[in-house]
Order: C-alpha cells, then sequence, then structure tokens
C-alpha cells in the first residue's frame, strides 16, 4: 500500500493510506502545544473528512513518542476553536 501525506506543513499531518483509510499525526515540536493551528488544522480535516466519501476510518497518533497533545496554550488567547463563514 503506497501511503501518501496530504498537506505535510503544518502540526496536523494527514497520512492517506488509502481513500478509505487515513492516519493523521499530531506533530508541532518540541511540545506539541494546542493552540490556535492545532484548532484550524483539525477543522481543516474535518472538511476535508466530509468531504471524503470513501473515507471509512482515521487513526490518530502523535509524532512525539514521549507525549500525545498534552501541553495547552496558556496565554490565554482563544484558540480559534470556531470559524465564521
Amino acid at each position: 500500500m503506497n501511503a501518501t501525506w496530504a498537506e505535510p506543513a503544518g502540526p496536523v499531518h494527514v497520512i492517506e493510506e488509502s481513500p478509505a483509510y487515513w492516519r493523521v499525526a499530531f506533530g508541532d515540536p518540541p511540545l506539541d502545544v494546542v493552540d490556535h493551528t492545532v484548532s484550524e488544522g483539525l477543522q481543516d480535516l474535518l472538511a476535508r473528512m466530509e468531504a471524503s466519501p470513501a473515507l471509512r476510518v482515521v487513526v490518530f497518533e502523535s509524532a512525539n513518542t514521549d507525549f500525545y497533545l498534552a501541553h495547552f496554550d496558556m496565554t490565554g488567547r482563544p484558540a480559534g476553536t470556531s470559524r465564521t463563514a
């Protein structure tokens, strides 16, 4: 099976193993902070998932084997969890 990377830039990396199976790796070194870029990446991912009728399985993983999105942005700024149309 030939996996393809889609949109490799940013903290949310989509690896399309097949049209029906994707892997999503979170990687924003060095600390994998959950901030507005991660939220935007997830929103983009959800839009792509909704537009992919063959997609059946999405597996989430961390690019950092020591932890999995355990750090949150503590700046007090909104994470950008919602978009306006």
